[in-house]
Order: structure tokens, then sequence, then C-alpha cells
């Protein structure tokens, strides 16, 4: 059997939440769990496709705006470093893994050219049950072995 792109982006992703919390397993999140961080990453997306810098903002964890301090700052920033998070033509929810309080969730993120960027949302559960974006690691698509 030949290791697919899907099993390296998992791989990755398990690597992701291991780091981020160590000292107990990883697992797949409840279903609504996964709902609630993926209507997260999808309000996010919209707000940056509509410029919406408050509401693109508000998706993030607590140091991201202390980091930033502004709604301004923060897009500039997503703009220029994370431009396939800024403005996908697509995206795809894949597999998610968490530990603790925290989620890791792979997204694949397709540009208006067609190429393709793999992203790994960490999400924090904040103290009153919410998930906010603590970091988004973009990574290339890995190519299929043959």
């Amino acid at each position: 059997m030949i290791p697919s792109r899907r099993f390296f982006a998992l791989l990755i992703l398990i690597g992701l939440v291991s780091l981020a919390s160590p000292g107990k397993a990883e697992e797949p999140p409840s279903p609504a769990d996964q709902a609630a961080v993926q209507q997260v990453i999808t309000g996010q997306i919209q707000a940056f496709q509509s410029e919406d810098g408050e509401a693109a903002y508000s998706f993030a964890a607590p140091h991201i705006k202390q980091k930033f301090g502004s709604p301004s700052v923060f897009m500039k920033m997503v703009r220029d470093a994370y431009s396939p998070v800024y403005s996908p033509a697509a995206y795809d929810f894949g597999p998610a893994m968490q530990r603790d309080n925290q989620i890791v969730q792979e997204v694949v993120l397709t540009a208006p050219d067609g190429s393709q960027v793999l992203a790994l949302y960490r999400l924090e559960r904040m103290e009153d049950g919410s998930w906010k974006i603590g970091a988004v690691f973009l990574r290339e698509m890995p190519d299929q072995l043959t």
C-alpha cells in the first residue's frame, strides 16, 4: 500500500496536537466540537472575504489579539503572510484531532489559480466553552507517493 498525501497530512496533524499538549493521547473531537470548530474557521474565512476586520479578529484567541492589538494590524498580517487563508477560492475540511482543550483541524485551501495548500488550524477552548483560533500553520500539499 502506498501512503497518500492524506496519510502524511494526518501525521502532521497528530504531531501538532502532540506538541500542543504533551501527556494525553489524541482523539477525534466530538461531532459537536468538530462542527463548532469548523463554524469558527468558516466564519473567519467569510469575514476575510468580505473585508470585515472586526469579525475576522473576533475569531482569534486572546493571545493573538494581544499580539496584534487591533483588527487592522491583524488583517494586514493575514493579507501579507497568510494569503491562502485570506482569499481562498474554495476550502475543504479534513480530519481533526483533539487533546485536552485544543483541536487541530485540517483545511485544504484552494487558490484562485487552482493550487492548494494545507492549513492546520489550532483552536483553543475558552472558559465559556467557545472555540477561538490560536494558530494557523500552512504547509505545501504533500505529493502522493508513486
